[in-house]
């Protein structure tokens, strides 16, 4: 009995979804539990049809290759008949250079695999939307000429290096859903000037930011306890505020050369950081 309420369950999900492109909006009921999904799903065949190679498995569909000519691309929610919960291989190798522009991703989608979109150096909108969990390592990096992109509000993790090299990105606003960024995630990213970070990250990882040479002030929110090796380094922060009394600042990039002035609460980590290594502090 048990196992057919789950199965009865696990069925309405996708035909809610389903459901959603029809009325224009996302549905407000819970995500599926992707990771569960693909971990107990049955690999059946791959296949491919005139725009995607994909593999199927007994409960969902995940996209291993573009072979498409559009350069504006929207990606299915649904192939023979089961939903599309993983998306890859849309970037350039060697021999494909990806001539993609903008990508659309339907709601249902969660996970955007390994190095999905990379190397993909024309792609420069992407409308996602707010059922992607997961952001895997290097899904969008070097993409030269993506210069904004909205995270949604069930976003969980962003990889090793998803971002990495967008020359091109102006801004980034982390959700408060996030728990994870990886190391190096949005490094040498030159453009990005505006960074909101969300309440859901306790950790800004090793490299984050490293090379992100238009950043000129940040705000560390106080849910952060630890800023990691060369976080900043190689930026032109003018100023950063930090709003945690017990945050580990290690070599994170900052010192007296940089001319960054501080600001923290007095007695906190960030000022004997900054009497450390005779920077600027100012109290908050």
């Amino acid at each position: 009995m048990k196992k057919s309420i789950k199965k009865l369950l696990s069925s309405l999900v996708p035909a809610i979804m389903l459901l959603s492109l029809f009325t224009g909006c996302e549905p407000n009921g819970p995500l599926p539990d992707y990771n569960s999904i693909i971990e107990n799903a049955s690999f059946q065949k791959s296949a491919k049809n005139d725009d995607f190679e994909y593999s199927v498995y007994d409960t969902y569909v995940e996209i291993t290759k573009y072979i498409g000519s559009s350069t504006d691309v929207s990606i299915p929610s649904e192939i023979e008949n089961l939903p599309v919960y993983v998306i890859g291989g849309f970037g350039s190798t060697n021999s494909n250079e990806s001539l993609i522009t903008s990508v659309t991703i339907p709601y249902g989608v969660g996970i955007i695999s390994e190095n999905a979109f990379a190397y993909c150096k024309r792609l420069e909108s992407v409308s996602m939307p707010n059922s992607v969990v997961k952001i895997e390592s290097g899904a969008f990096a070097l993409c030269s000429r993506l210069d904004s992109i909205t995270l949604g509000n069930n976003l969980k993790t962003i990889e090793d290096n998803a971002f990495l090299s967008c020359s091109s990105l102006k801004e980034i606003k982390i959700p408060d859903s996030v728990t994870q960024v990886g190391v190096y995630a949005f490094a040498n990213c030159h453009q990005l000037g505006s960074v909101e970070i969300g309440k859901g990250i306790t950790k800004i990882d090793q490299h984050t930011f490293q090379e992100c040479s238009s950043i000129l002030k940040i705000t560390i929110p106080e849910n952060v306890t630890e800023i990691g090796l060369d976080a900043f380094a190689s930026t032109n922060l003018q100023s950063i505020t930090i709003k945690g009394m017990d945050v580990e600042m290690r070599s994170c990039g900052l010192s007296s050369r940089t001319n960054t002035i501080v600001y923290g609460y007095e007695n906190s980590t960030a000022q004997a950081f900054c009497e450390r290594n005779n920077m600027v502090f100012k109290p908050i």
